[in-house]
């Protein structure tokens, strides 16, 4: 429900749902509440090629994947210690192969 129905505030909302609102999350919902037939086609995602690494960077891009990972879980699978994970994923990350997100997690570059 987009507001509560006391409040003044969600009226508008609340009349269009009354009214046979549907949700729209991407263009397909448009033509299909048109009746227009379309069939989305989705690529699908492709890994990353691996990119040349020696090393410690070699054992955490094992510990890496396009979903985020916990630097923790990053040094804890790749068997090094902390400090040579963080420095290793700065050199990966400034050379292209990872990318650091909100929270000391990594994925993958998919670049």
């Amino acid at each position: 429900m987009p507001g509560r129905a006391s409040e003044p505030t969600s009226g508008g909302t609340n009349s269009l749902i009354r009214q046979g609102a549907i949700l729209v999350e991407e263009p397909a919902h448009v033509l299909e509440a048109l009746g227009v037939s379309v069939e989305v086609i989705r690529p699908s995602p492709k890994p990353a090629p691996q990119p040349e690494l020696t090393g410690d960077a070699k054992s955490i891009w094992e510990s890496l994947s396009l979903e985020p990972v916990h630097v923790d879980k990053i040094a804890a699978e790749s068997g090094l210690g902390y400090d040579a994970v963080l420095a290793a994923l700065l050199k990966m990350e400034l050379d292209g192969a990872v990318e650091s997100l909100s929270g000391a997690r990594y994925v993958r570059s998919s670049a």
